[in-house]
């Protein structure tokens, strides 16, 4: 691409992207590709990219990976590069992706600092101004301003964000991290409409506990990994019908039943994927609950292999200010301001895939704005 030429000073961008999820990095990595001035804003620049919710990437053959591979974006090659299990399909292709979390997210760190367009800033954006140009003044809380043609807002749960467990109710974007209270009620002021939208982000534990670990294996995925580092998916099952304990706290746990399970008479399935090459923590998929931590634990403890493990992380509910789907276009642009974009979840989209898909549409019309003709056609 040719390079355009133009003016500008060190907090002048063509494009600013707030929020660098799998949304936001996506989008800045296609952008980037097209010689355009990208800034990419987070609240921690630690953890770009990373996943909250099961390290499991689903679905890799499917049509919506199948198009974010057409752009050349990063998603697809972190997924590779990252892998501790796949689960391959019948024609020798991968189904799925177990994926260590942290390599995951120094993968886009190392990606985003390294390309030549992007640079990135680690703040919490407490407004934004719209100039009389149409221009985009975003400024941080420590005072420092940057100005941009182009808008993305991409920061998922982070608005407004609360978690929810037992009686813990805490401003956070996602359990940690704190949420944006000031941006929320800055857009607010300037007529974008929001709804109140939740997600749960699953429970892991400590695996070195674990009983009978043979046992449990799910050998439908296999390991890229040698020998010295290899981790197992399991799959296991309520062992007893369900007793009071977990009667008390079944009323927020999501149970998905397996008729194929014949084991115990609830034969619900939980799948459990190791988190990282260096760590013994392990994601439970199925299990969701706002129950307090002892609860969880106990109600864990019922699981088949799982009687001795140790709750590491509880299980959580976030709840955060989403943007109404129906003032954005197609391409997640705001039928109230143009060149402004809400792509992810931050519309309420679920699914990896599809969250990425969005940020590459966003990034995909801003480009052909920017050059004033169809460089990508996502169709």
């Amino acid at each position: 691409m040719a390079n355009v030429s133009r003016e500008t000073n060190k907090n002048e961008y063509d494009v600013i992207i707030v929020g660098a999820g799998l949304c936001g990095s996506e989008s800045a990595a296609l952008i980037s590709k097209y010689n355009i001035k990208t800034l990419i804003i987070n609240i921690s620049m630690d953890n770009p990219g990373y996943i909250k919710y099961e390290n499991v990437i689903k679905d890799i053959a499917g049509e919506t990976i199948e198009r974010i591979n057409r752009v050349e974006g990063f998603f697809a090659k972190n997924i590779k590069r990252s892998a501790i299990l796949h689960k391959r399909t019948e024609n020798k292709g991968y189904d799925a992706c177990i994926i260590d979390r942290k390599r995951f997210s120094l993968n886009y760190k190392y990606f985003l600092e390294t390309r030549k367009n992007i640079d990135t800033r680690q703040g919490l954006v407490k407004k934004i101004k719209i100039k009389e140009k149409g221009n985009f003044e975003v400024l941080l809380n420590d005072g420092e301003e940057y100005v941009s043609e182009f808008l993305i807002i991409s920061c998922g749960t982070f608005l407004n964000g609360l978690t929810f467990f037992g009686e813990n109710k805490i401003k956070a974007g996602r359990h940690g991290e704190i949420s944006s209270v000031s941006l929320a009620e800055n857009l607010k002021e300037a007529g974008i409409a929001f709804e109140r939208k939740s997600v749960y982000v699953p429970a892991r534990i400590d695996g070195k506990n674990i009983e009978k670990y043979e046992k449990i294996i799910n050998k439908e995925f296999a390991s890229p990994a040698n020998k010295k580092n290899r981790k197992f998916a399991l799959s296991t099952f309520y062992k007893n019908e369900l007793n009071d304990i977990y009667k008390n706290g079944a009323d927020n746990i999501y149970k998905k039943y397996i008729n194929t399970a014949k084991e115990n008479k609830y034969p619900e399935i939980f799948m459990l994927y190791p988190e990282s090459f260096e760590t013994q923590e392990y994601t439970i998929e199925n299990f969701i609950s706002v129950k307090e931590e002892p609860l969880q634990e106990q109600i864990i403890n019922q699981i088949y292999c799982l009687e001795r493990v140790i709750l590491t992380r509880p299980s959580y509910m976030i709840e955060y200010d989403g943007v109404k789907a129906n003032q954005l276009t197609n391409n997640y642009e705001s039928k109230i301001y143009s060149k402004l974009y809400f792509p992810g979840e931050i519309n309420g989209t679920g699914g990896y895939a599809e969250i990425v898909y969005q940020g590459i549409l966003s990034a995909a019309e801003i480009i052909n704005k920017f050059y004033k003709k169809k460089l990508i056609n996502m169709k």
